[in-house]
C-alpha cells in the first residue's frame, strides 16, 4: 500500500504540476514556520472548492515523508470499486453519508493512535460561496476523543491552468485539557465556533499575501462597477467596493453613527462620500489581472452583508475591500 502511495504522489507530481504547470505555495501563520515538521499525531483540517481539491496533493508532498490519510465522501457506487481501492490505497477513508454510519470516526482514531495525519474538510462539503463556510464538529470529538493536536491549513482555492494554489499552514490549537465527559454538545458548538472563526482570520491572513505588495495609486476618475474606492475620512482613508451609484458595500463606521455595530453594509455613493470626492484605485497591468471578474465581486459583496467581525489591524475596511476586489 505505502508504495502504490508514493507511486501515485509521483505520478500527480508529473501531470499535474509538471504538464498543467499547477503550483502551490505554503505559507505559514507563525514567524518560526511552526508546523513545518509535524511530530506525532495531528489532525489537519482545511477549506476547498472542489471535488478533488489539490490541497490534499498540496500537504503530501509538503509532509512527503509522513504518509497522509485523508476522509472523502463515499461517490462510488459498487461497479467502481476499483477506484474506491486505488483511493483507500492511497490514504482516503470513506464517510458513508446516506447511511450516517460513524465508522470513519473509529477508522481515523486508529490511525491517529498510531501517530498519524488524518486530513479533514470540516465544512463537510465542497465549500458554496468566496469564504470557508461553517464547520462540521466532527473533528472536534475526534480531537479530544484521540488527543490528536488541531492544526489548520487556509487554502485560496486558486484552482485552474496556470494558477498557483496559495495555503496558509496555522498554529497548532491543543484540546487535551479538556476533559471527554465535558464535551456536550454545546460545548462542541462553543469549541467549533471558536476555531472556525480562528480558521477565518487565517484565511484573511493568507488572501493578504496577494495584494500587500500591490501598488496603493488612485485617481480622481469615475468609478465602474467591482472598482475599490476610498474616501478621505480625516486621520485616515475609508474604503469601500463600488457597485454602482446606489449601491457602494463598506465595512466600517466611516459613515456611520457611531452607536451603529460595525458590520459590512450597503449605502449610496452619496452617503459613502459624506461630502467628499471619491478615488479609485487603479492597477498595473499584473495587478490588474489578479481582479475579480465583476459578477463575481458583486456577488462576493453582497453575500457579505451583514458579516461582522471587524479588528482594525487584521480585518479592516482595507482588507475587506482588498478580498472582494482580488481572487
Amino acid at each position: 500500500m505505502g508504495i502504490l502511495y508514493y507511486f501515485g504522489l509521483i505520478t500527480a507530481y508529473i501531470f499535474l504540476f509538471k504538464v498543467l504547470f499547477l503550483r502551490t505555495k505554503i505559507y505559514y501563520e507563525d514567524e518560526k514556520k511552526e508546523n513545518k515538521r509535524i511530530k506525532g499525531k495531528a489532525i489537519l483540517i482545511c477549506n476547498h472548492q472542489s471535488p478533488v481539491p489539490v490541497e490534499t496533493l498540496a500537504l503530501a508532498y509538503k509532509y512527503f515523508f509522513r504518509r497522509i490519510y485523508f476522509i472523502i465522501a463515499d461517490f462510488f457506487k459498487e461497479r467502481k470499486r476499483f477506484f474506491k481501492t486505488v483511493i483507500r490505497a492511497v490514504g482516503g477513508v470513506f464517510v458513508d453519508r446516506e447511511a450516517y454510519s460513524f465508522d470513519f470516526f473509529e477508522k481515523s482514531k486508529r490511525l491517529l493512535n498510531k501517530n498519524k495525519l488524518v486530513l479533514i474538510f470540516p465544512e463537510g462539503r465542497v465549500g458554496q460561496g468566496y469564504e470557508p463556510i461553517n464547520f462540521v464538529y466532527s473533528y472536534v470529538m475526534l480531537a479530544v476523543q484521540s488527543g490528536a493536536k488541531i492544526v489548520p491549513v487556509a487554502s485560496d482555492c486558486r484552482y485552474g491552468l496556470f494558477k498557483k494554489n496559495r495555503v496558509m499552514i496555522g498554529k497548532s490549537i491543543d484540546l487535551s485539557h479538556i476533559p471527554q465527559e465535558e464535551l456536550t454538545k454545546e460545548k462542541l458548538k462553543e469549541i467549533n465556533e471558536d476555531i472556525y472563526q480562528r480558521f477565518l482570520r487565517l484565511y484573511y491572513l493568507l488572501k493578504k499575501r496577494t495584494y500587500q505588495n500591490f501598488s496603493n495609486r488612485y485617481e480622481f476618475i469615475a468609478p465602474k462597477a467591482g472598482d475599490m474606492i476610498r474616501i478621505n475620512a480625516g486621520t485616515h482613508h475609508h474604503y469601500g467596493v463600488y457597485l454602482s451609484a446606489e449601491e457602494v458595500v463598506q465595512f466600517g463606521r466611516a459613515v456611520n453613527p457611531l452607536s451603529e455595530k460595525v458590520i459590512v453594509n450597503s449605502v449610496s455613493l452619496k452617503e459613502f462620500c459624506g461630502g467628499s470626492i471619491p478615488e479609485v484605485r487603479v492597477l498595473k497591468s499584473g495587478e490588474a489581472r489578479r481582479k475579480k471578474a465583476v459578477g463575481d465581486s458583486i456577488a462576493y459583496a453582497r453575500q457579505c452583508l451583514g458579516r461582522g467581525g471587524y479588528n482594525i489591524v487584521e480585518n479592516n475596511c482595507f482588507d475587506f475591500a482588498n478580498r472582494i476586489v482580488f481572487d
